[in-house]
């Protein structure tokens, strides 16, 4: 289970809305503002976007908690965000290159593009369709673990 420490901004009915904090290894760095991620991780490090949690332990505004998450969810949530678009769209251009071939039209490079772009678009579809069956089931959501 990998842990985290979050504030309760907000409770509404059996839901606990959770804000963390976002880490970054830019504070231990010697490179510091002299780095592009550390200049955009300025500019983007506005706030933490708010976690809509099941309140199994009755927590209450203002309360500090630890939050939780499984390992295995956090790599197939990973795998699926990341991989899975970017599968369909190299798969589709090959897709897209052999037809081009097959059918001997001399515009392979055009034609894997358009079908890589909407591989990459149906991978992105599937990402959202995913998420949204996952997060109906609520397989992967975070829970607290316990109060500080």
């Amino acid at each position: 289970m990998i842990e985290e420490t979050g504030v309760v901004v907000k409770v509404e009915g059996d839901c606990a809305w959770v804000e963390t904090q976002r880490q970054t290894a830019c504070g231990q760095c010697s490179a510091k503002k002299g780095c592009g991620t550390g200049i955009l991780g300025e500019y983007f490090n506005r706030r933490s976007p708010l976690l809509e949690i099941r309140n199994a332990k009755d927590v209450m505004v203002g309360d500090r908690i630890v939050l939780g998450v499984s390992e295995s969810g956090l790599i197939t949530g990973s795998f699926v965000v990341y991989i899975v678009p970017l599968l369909a769209m190299f798969i589709t251009a090959l897709i897209g290159n052999h037809l081009a071939n097959l059918f001997e039209t001399g515009l392979s490079e055009p034609t894997s593009i358009l079908f890589g772009v909407l591989g990459f678009a149906a991978g992105v579809w599937f990402v959202r369709r995913f998420d949204r069956r996952v997060n109906a089931e609520g397989r992967f959501q975070p829970v607290i673990l316990k109060k500080l």
